[in-house]
């Protein structure tokens, strides 16, 4: 009979601390990252102040019988952070902790439970620096408030048991993932798509209740989470809360959970690990190996149009983001300006006015940003090459151009007449923006890529995990985006109703002819500076230096 040795505390210890200790050094080494991170924590920041002195007047207000916590919502709310505790760990494994740094030092020098059990340590240790302050806060509060002893015990108890068992069942469903890509020939050839699908069902989970609430759907997604052991957790930490009748046999069942559930997860984890660290990864068939006959790029359709150092290095731009689309991730960040609109159009089941016009300037933003707004800096490990080939640099910049604008532009087109045809605004108005969404995919192209080698940026950042690459500086970002933004406007401006008829009034002519003239502004105007701009970004890498 085999006997399961548990891990060692000393060494797990031992790589917890060299993991945190690793984590700090790479948030330090990135002061712009910091910053960012310390933007995004502001508003959290004011929660955690805030929110002790919420939980206290709920303490005072149970104690006083003045109020009645709704258990059934609380009960799904937390079955609901679990889960998002167990997707958002099981990406971090994905992504980041399930690869352990020297590995092969590591585990010929201590087991590979006890590395396991040190990375799952370092996540507790993460996550309790973050959460440390506002539970006590919390726990405070609502004992003073409340006046239970009690609640000092099973509240921390009752937080901690949803931290661990979240920490640890995402990291054995993360590890079990890695190890299923790893062995798998046929998930590791589509780890792409199944992470896209993976990504699509937790913002499904994120934003149900947003969703059901703007849809008027009667489905309670709440009240089934609530159902599970896991959701009892609320029963556990309201078993000192006056004025409230928890079941006290689901406090216990959802202890026996934590209990049982947290162990056995953690040791699966460690098994799971190890297999994974020890085992011989596969090499996925993706079908990105380049055919000597067949040429199935976008940029194809320029074959005979431009010159073959062009094209080549046109295929070359778009082979890359095909192979590691990773890389290309940022420009999805500003997506979220779809949210009100979205919210919106589901709630009056009509398209605001103002979408069409929001989903051009996107989408023109988007194509300069993807491939043209960093020209210099994402050649990367070839950048001495690039600058000493024969190759005129306007050749390279148009090549950074060309798939940007063989996707986004038709792409950008499409996707604002749809969005216009079903909006409120006239044919007229659409056509506008139809044609000023071509004219800033390929003029605002020739912007980026002037822009981007005025302030370009050879290092590379951290954008998911131990991923790096090469993006664009925020500088670029900055300035490309205001001029994108100034050039579009007098398009954007006359194809909101009702401004075009003012204007037209106010200088005596057709409506039709003012949006003409904004339109024909807009796509002038962004044409000869995006012209200029590529011109600059050739001469540019013609007269750099290493």
């Amino acid at each position: 009979m085999a006997v399961t040795t548990l891990p060692s505390i000393r060494n797990a210890r031992l790589v917890a601390r060299v993991e945190i200790r690793r984590s700090w050094r790479k948030l330090r080494a990135n002061p712009g990252r910091l910053v960012l991170l310390a933007l995004a924590m502001m508003f959290p920041a004011l929660l955690v102040v805030a929110a002790p002195f919420g939980a206290y007047f709920l303490g005072r207000a149970l104690r006083g019988g003045g109020f009645v916590l709704p258990l059934r919502p609380i009960r799904g709310t937390a079955t609901f952070f679990i889960l998002l505790s167990v997707f958002g760990n099981a990406y971090r494994v994905l992504q980041q902790t399930g690869n352990l740094d020297e590995r092969e030092g590591i585990l010929t020098t201590i087991p590979a439970r006890d590395a396991a059990t040190g990375v799952l340590l370092a996540e507790f240790g993460r996550l309790l620096v973050i959460g440390i302050v506002p539970v006590v806060g919390v726990v405070a509060g609502f004992v003073l408030g409340a006046h239970s002893p009690l609640s000092a015990v099973v509240l921390p108890v009752a937080a901690l048991g949803l931290l661990a068992l979240g920490v640890t069942a995402g990291f054995a469903l993360g590890m079990a993932l890695k190890l299923g890509f790893a062995r798998s020939q046929f998930l590791a050839s589509h780890k792409t798509a199944i992470g896209a699908l993976a990504f699509l069902v937790y913002m499904a989970v994120v934003f149900f209740p947003q969703f059901a609430s703007i849809t008027g759907s009667s489905f309670d997604l709440y009240a089934l989470l609530g159902g599970l052991p896991t959701g009892w957790i609320a029963d556990l930490a309201l078993l000192g809360a006056p004025g409230v009748s928890v079941s006290s046999l689901r406090a216990g069942l959802a202890a026996s959970t934590l209990l049982v559930g947290v162990p056995a997860f953690t040791g699966l984890s460690t098994r799971l690990a190890a297999r994974y660290w020890y085992a011989d990864a596969i090499q996925p068939d993706d079908g990105n190996a380049v055919k000597p006959t067949t040429d199935d790029t976008p940029v194809s359709i320029f074959e005979g149009i431009v010159a073959r150092p062009t094209l080549a290095a046109a295929r070359k731009t778009w082979l890359r983001a095909r192979r590691a689309p990773i890389t290309l991730s940022y420009v999805l960040y500003p997506a979220f300006v779809f949210v009100v609109p979205l919210q919106n159009a589901v709630r009056t089941g009509a398209i605001p006015p103002t979408l069409p016009a929001l989903v051009a300037i996107y989408g023109a933003w988007m194509t300069g940003v993807a491939f043209a707004l960093n020209p210099i800096g994402d050649e990367g490990a070839t950048l001495s090459v690039t600058l000493t080939a024969a190759t005129p640099g306007t050749q390279l910049v148009r090549g950074k151009i060309l798939p940007g604008v063989a996707i986004g532009a038709p792409a950008t087109t499409i996707a604002t007449v749809v969005a216009g045809a079903f909006s409120p605004l006239d044919v007229v108005s659409v056509a506008a923006l139809a044609v000023a969404a071509v004219a800033c995919c390929v003029g605002g192209s020739g912007l980026a890529a002037g822009i981007g080698a005025a302030f370009p940026r050879f290092g590379s950042v951290n954008i998911t995990g131990n991923r790096e690459v090469v993006v664009p500086s925020l500088t670029a970002f900055a300035v490309f985006s205001l001029g994108l933004f100034v050039f579009a406007l007098p398009a954007l401006v006359v194809s909101v109703p009702s401004i075009a008829p003012g204007i037209a009034t106010a200088i005596d002519v057709s409506p039709t002819a003012v949006t003409t003239a904004g339109v024909l502004l807009t796509a002038l105007s962004i044409g000869v500076v995006g012209w200029l701009a590529s011109r600059y970004a050739g001469r540019a890498i013609d007269g750099y230096t290493l």
